[in-house]
């Protein structure tokens, strides 16, 4: 039998008890054509994930190829007979929750106590699947609770109905005692305003909120629709339901449509569970929803939850001066008259004010999603003060006087890029774990000095499919998107698990270890080395699903104060591009480039882009039918850095003070090792040099490659906007450096291939892939907020 990689990472996973991770192998097994081994391998993972009925298909999509296989027909046998023996199982835990002042309070028994809500917020998707294939199984879930409780969380947030075995293995992880309590979502997703209203969309959501209900309570059974779940939901969770939370964020133009179709005419509600009075139409319909929620809840189960809606600070009920809206700044700026008739999203437009929606049975609080970078005027409007959240948050608890106040979302992610600017730094992403676990943990200290009834960090794992507004317009395919890992993306890097490519672990760890290039593809290598200074010995390549890792390994030991190094990336298509280098080096490169690598010390190193191949340049006009985006033939040696806009200028409302643009500088790199126990470790590490090693990670999302799955690239131009590539190719320089005008170049000491021929360059082509694979590792942030969470006097 020929040995497939992925058959045996697979079977080493399902040693290792890596039951989730082994699926992804198997599957991408049987894409290569070893379908036997491959389905054995997912049957096998499924059933040890307790995935019972996915291991049943898959033993019999095993039969389909060998009819006779005596191991698929004795599990099918029994597999058949364990799913006879379920039935519902029922908790005899009694266990309350109410909103009473600004507080929750649980009851377990007689008496009624504080419960200082800590929680985490949970995700649907894995690498390779999107959240509406439901792709977590039972034995992960219980897993992930084990880890998340031993951090010294007590509250999990759900933003959707889940999967039958999250709620089995909620049930089976709190049955000696109830250590993880649950704010289930109740996700919704309308068009526009007028559905709102519209009777057959309220059926719909009128549904969905009863089954949602049903399945807490173990007692629904859902049929199959794409993105949703389905199976038997047995397990009554109930008792270690916190509370329900009710839609997403919503767009200010959403909640503005609807109450200027209603004339925007306050209304009173008086419902059997809640009311509102002189609430806005968006405010009273929400309230409506969710006392048919509560009526729906005691009518079947006698069982009254805790309610919220989810809310968040573009509609919060204060007044924010430095936030002027989209119109107002155009016509300021560039004297454009606004587009009245178009509704734009205006951070300070409108207002869901939900202090005003009561309940005589304490069962509403309200909930709102409290970032430190986002809108602008949590900044601007904070420009002075020590502590700028902490500061906005007092004034939003202000507001909530004596209800409930509960922040359900908050996050630092650990992206590679930053998309939004913060005054004291806790930005969007450009933070590493450590970074962000002494954020985040500063947050809860705020967030807690605010008197706020708890909080929900954002969020436990890492998200492939997430997208971020810097970067979503360059995944293409975007239905791809799933199979890679993007460190750029801030959206898909706020876990406290890291979800990295590759299996077992990291192929390279940039800790200056020779053996792990072993397998890795060589570009060159010197086989009469001279053991002159500079002198390139071997350049390798290799990759994983979310980088491009580079060695350069020279004769003798490095001195950046001495050796400089250029190293030219050809990312396919080697005749167009940028032939010449910066510095004053008088050399062609004998293949177009498309970036650059300049490494010149810990702290100054950085990539270059050619110029007419820089996105960032011309991130507004991407897609505009008059710019095009591709690497253009030069010999003029105009390399570019990488900048993002994160922040647009901005303008007050009584236009008497202007906040300028701010950039993120994504060509900078950073030195470190992504071992945690080395000294040097930083989880953002761009490169890494130990004696005669330097090692690169770079992003492919970073070398401009919209899905390195099937090696596309972007390219932009006329009417395409990307093309696969035939693979990548680097030269590399070394060279000592002007004192007196570094980093220009005064010798160069050695350059390869040697001589700069087309001919002499070898070509890495990697495979291609259809399903990720993929390991995780728990933060150090996990470990920081877990040392704080734990010695709190909460």
């Amino acid at each position: 039998m020929v040995l497939n990689k992925f058959l045996f990472l697979g079977q080493e996973a399902l040693n290792r008890g890596d039951y989730q991770e082994a699926l992804n192998l198997f599957k991408e097994a049987i894409n290569q054509g070893f379908k036997k081994e491959g389905w054995l391998g997912v049957a096998e993972a499924y059933y040890h994930l307790n995935d019972f009925s996915s291991a049943l298909w898959a033993y019999h999509k095993l039969l389909e190829i060998d009819p006779q296989n005596e191991k698929a027909q004795k599990k099918i046998e029994e597999i058949g007979e364990l799913l006879k023996d379920v039935q519902i199982k029922r908790s005899h835990q009694e266990i309350r929750f109410k909103a009473e002042g600004d507080y929750v309070y649980i009851k377990k028994q007689k008496h009624w106590e504080k419960f200082w809500i800590k929680g985490v917020n949970l995700g649907l998707a894995l690498p390779g699947y999107f959240p509406g294939e439901y792709p977590i199984k039972m034995k992960t879930y219980l897993e992930w609770f084990q880890l998340i409780h031993e951090m010294g969380i007590n509250t999990i947030r759900v933003y959707a109905l889940q999967s039958p075995g999250f709620y089995q293995a909620l049930y089976e992880f709190n049955q000696k005692e109830p250590k993880l309590f649950l704010l289930q979502g109740i996700w919704y997703e309308p068009e526009r305003a007028e559905v709102l209203d519209d009777p057959e969309f309220l059926n719909r959501l009128k549904t969905h909120i009863k089954d949602v209900v049903d399945a807490v309570h173990g007692n629904a059974s859902l049929p199959e629709r794409p993105g949703f779940p389905s199976g038997k939901y047995l397990w009554d969770i109930s008792p270690f339901l916190l509370g329900y939370l009710f839609g997403r964020e919503p767009e200010a133009c959403l909640v503005k449509g609807y109450n200027e179709r209603h004339e925007r005419k306050d209304k009173n509600f008086y419902g059997k569970y809640l009311y509102i009075e002189k609430g806005n139409p968006f405010e009273v319909w929400n309230t409506q929803i969710l006392d048919y929620l509560l009526n729906y809840s005691y009518e079947t189960y006698g069982h009254l939850p805790l309610v919220s809606v989810v809310n968040w600070i573009p509609l919060d009920p204060i007044e924010h001066p430095t936030e002027s809206n989209i119109e107002d700044e155009e016509s300021f700026f560039i004297g454009v008259k606004p587009n009245l008739k178009k509704c734009n999203e205006n951070e300070d437009m409108e207002v869901f004010d939900t202090y005003k929606i009561k309940s005589s049975f304490n069962c509403f609080f309200s909930s709102y999603h409290v970032y430190p970078y986002y809108p602008d005027f949590m900044n601007y409007e904070f420009l002075t003060e020590k502590r700028p959240y902490l500061s906005y948050l007092k004034r939003l608890k202000d507001h909530h006087k004596g209800q409930a106040l509960l922040i359900a979302e908050f996050g630092i992610p650990t992206s590679r890029a930053s998309a939004h600017w913060q005054v004291h730094g806790w930005t969007h992403g450009g933070k590493n774990e450590v970074e962000q676990g002494r954020i985040l943990v500063e947050m809860i200290k705020d967030i807690e000095k605010a008197n706020c009834a708890g909080y929900v960090i954002f969020s436990w794992a890492d998200e492939w499919f997430k997208v971020n507004w810097l970067f979503m317009k360059y995944y293409l395919p975007r239905e791809r998107k799933p199979l890679w890992f993007n460190l750029q993306d801030p959206e898909e890097n706020y876990g406290l698990l890291e979800v990295y490519p590759g299996y077992p672990k990291k192929i390279v760890s940039l800790s200056g270890e020779l053996k792990e290039w072993e397998e890795a593809f060589i570009a060159y290598k010197n086989f009469n080395p001279l053991n002159k200074e500079g002198e390139i010995k071997s350049i390798r390549l290799t990759n994983d699903e979310g980088f491009l890792y580079i060695l350069v390994e020279v004769s003798t030991k490095i001195n950046l104060k001495d050796t400089y190094f250029l190293i030219g990336i050809d990312t396919g298509h080697k005749e167009y591009g940028e032939f010449s280098f910066p510095a004053g080096i008088n050399l062609v490169s004998p293949v177009g480039l498309k970036f650059l690598l300049h490494i010149t010390g810990k702290e100054s190193s950085r990539l270059l882009v050619a110029s007419s191949y820089n996105k960032m340049l011309s991130h507004d006009k991407f897609f505009s039918p008059k710019k095009e985006v591709f690497p253009q033939k030069s010999l003029a040696g105009k390399w570019n850095l990488i900048l993002c806009k994160t922040n647009m200028r901005r303008v007050t409302k009584d236009f008497k003070k202007l906040f300028g643009p701010k950039f993120y500088n994504l060509s900078s790199l950073r030195f470190g090792s992504l071992k945690p126990e080395n000294p040097d470790f930083d989880s953002l590490a761009d490169f890494y040099i130990k004696n005669n090693l330097i090692e690169i990670r770079l992003p492919w999302e970073l070398l401009n490659f919209s899905d390195p799955s099937s090696r596309k690239m972007f390219w932009k131009e006329k009417n395409i906007l990307w093309k696969e590539s035939d693979g990548i190719r680097v030269v590399v320089i070394s060279y000592k450096p002007d004192p007196l005008n570094p980093p220009r170049a005064l010798k160069v000491l050695d350059f390869r291939p040697n001589p700069l021929e087309k001919d002499k360059i070898n070509t890495y082509v990697w495979e291609k892939w259809n399903v990720p694979s993929f390991h995780t590792r728990l933060k150090k942030s996990y470990f920081i907020l877990q040392r704080y969470l734990k010695n709190e006097k909460n």
